[in-house]
């Protein structure tokens, strides 16, 4: 983990004062120090970051001495340290020790790594992401539903956890939207009383209820980010208005625009026409199979963490937002884990490790990292 030396609150124009500290709250980060300071102003820049990690540092930094970059250095690398314990044991439980150790460390030497020690959302969001993740697993849906509802508050594609959801309920509950009575689907139970049929059919009912709820829950959770919105700012869509600078929900439907920006390659990494943001999307692409080999239901996971942030921004930021997408890594951990790869598999995490070094130092030094 990164560690700042001094943790320095904001002056009254909200700027770090320390030249120290201000390496540790560059770009999106400044943002959510701002935001957690003076809240959400109407049509201000900083109201396309969604509320629940400012909320949180809010809420952290008078126990820290007032210093909201303290409380966000340390709610990042702590957020972070519980997903990747959560991380290995999910992995673990599913496909084993050596899948689960390896899978942690693709994960942790991967570029886009570095933004989980940082005052950014991805911790806080990877975090709620492996709660839903083995939640699910485990069909323990009330927990789920809370979890699904706090991730559109956490980042834009929160809401898409609802795709995930609807696959494991079509998996593991698949007439759950048609489920009949017990005295309808077997025939020996005809002559149960009228009070066991009554309860019977109750029974059923409230189970179709939990399954509809845990899948309209991200969209309660998207309400009530509407809703934080409106009373903060007066327009509830101001987000998304600030948004349409760097992303726009109609390029998901744009697939030649896709495919044109993929080769449109100027820079070698800036936020625009990154050469190194293509290189992570043919690497991600290079896990397919594998992903299905383990579990088909981690396309959906890797379509909401993957393609959807790769199609709405035009491979901007692709690096730090599909840093998230674990499927990916369980990919990497399965596939180049096995001793017949040793060769592949040091290759791979050298460049990784490499990339993740540059981009840290990139980071630290000002420059565009993601």
């Amino acid at each position: 983990m990164y560690f700042a030396g001094s943790f320095l609150a904001l002056d009254l124009t909200h700027q770090i004062r320390e030249p120290a500290a201000q390496h540790f709250a560059m770009w999106d980060g400044w943002h959510y120090l701002r935001l957690s300071t003076i809240g959400y102003i109407a049509n201000d820049e900083s109201c396309r970051f969604f509320p629940l990690f400012p909320l949180c540092i809010s809420s952290l930094a008078p126990l820290v001495g007032g210093s909201h970059l303290a409380a966000g250095l340390l709610l990042s690398n702590l957020f972070s340290l519980v997903a990747f314990v959560l991380f290995n044991h999910g992995v673990y439980s599913r496909f084993g020790e050596s899948t689960a150790n390896w899978s942690l460390v693709f994960l942790l030497a991967f570029p886009g790594a570095l933004f989980y020690q940082m005052v950014y959302s991805e911790s806080l969001f990877f975090l709620l992401l492996i709660l839903t993740w083995t939640g699910l697993e485990q069909q323990r849906y009330r927990w789920v539903a809370v979890w699904a509802i706090l991730l559109p508050l956490c980042r834009p594609n929160g809401v898409f956890i609802a795709l995930p959801i609807l696959w494991y309920l079509a998996r593991d509950k698949p007439m759950f939207f048609l489920r009949l009575p017990n005295w309808l689907r077997d025939p020996s139970s005809v002559n149960a009383t009228e009070a066991n049929l009554e309860k019977t059919t109750a029974t059923d009912a409230w189970s179709n209820l939990r399954y509809y709820a845990l899948l309209l829950s991200p969209l309660w959770g998207w309400g009530c980010y509407l809703t934080l919105m409106w009373v903060w700012t007066g327009n509830p869509w101001v987000g998304f208005d600030t948004q349409l600078q760097s992303h726009s929900v109609w390029n998901l439907i744009n697939v030649p625009k896709f495919i044109v920006s993929f080769f449109t390659v100027t820079r070698w990494h800036e936020f625009e026409s990154s050469f190194l943001e293509r290189c992570i999307f043919i690497a991600v692409l290079c896990t397919v199979t594998t992903q299905w080999r383990l579990d088909k239901g981690f396309f959906v996971w890797s379509y909401m963490l993957g393609l959807l942030p790769a199609m709405s921004g035009e491979y901007n930021s692709f690096t730090r937002y599909v840093a998230p997408a674990f499927p990916v890594f369980i990919a990497f951990g399965a596939w180049l884990g096995q001793p017949n790869r040793f060769r592949v598999r040091w290759s791979v995490l050298y460049v990784f490790g490499v990339l993740h070094l540059v981009l840290l130092w990139r980071y630290l030094n000002f420059k565009w990292a993601g």
